[in-house]
């Protein structure tokens, strides 16, 4: 099994707990992701905040004339993977807080990258594939080459 650093990706789009709802809606929308890490000032991984949440806060702040921030909205009960934790412990994450998508952070809380559940699928099936080829390699009969240089008759 692989640590989460060698899949994960690296250079994770996030913003920061005071930006505005809006601006957060078009990252989101621009790059296809489904979530993003929120920060605070010294770039430490402080929330998660997806299209959900917005929708969620924007619902109740229908009468309300003033922006809303994305510290009004984000989740701030995150759960985060180190880099180098392994695959399956991250399944494991995604599995039990019923979650697509974790933040990757170092030891000092700061984001260091993404994985989702997409990305982990891929991988398993990839590892599958890889040892049902070795596999069917075990059970091939094994020739050798004089067995071709035989004459025939």
């Amino acid at each position: 099994m692989n640590t989460i650093k060698e899949i994960m990706h690296t250079t994770p789009l996030s913003c920061r707990k005071d930006e505005s709802i809006v601006a957060v809606v078009n990252r989101l929308f621009l790059s296809e992701v489904n979530f993003l890490p929120v920060l605070n000032e010294t770039k430490e991984v402080v929330g998660i905040v997806t299209y959900q949440d917005i929708c969620l806060g924007l619902g109740k702040a229908l009468n309300s004339k003033a922006e809303l921030k994305i510290s009004e909205v984000m989740n701030p009960n995150i759960a985060t993977v180190s880099a180098f934790d392994d695959e399956a412990f991250a399944l494991n994450v995604m599995r039990t807080k019923r979650l697509r998508s974790l933040a990757v952070v170092d030891q000092n809380n700061k984001l260091c990258g993404t994985i989702n559940f997409i990305t982990l699928a891929r991988r398993i099936l990839s590892l599958k594939r890889e040892l049902e080829v070795i596999s069917l390699n075990r059970n091939l009969p094994q020739f050798e080459a004089t067995h071709f240089l035989q004459p025939l008759g």
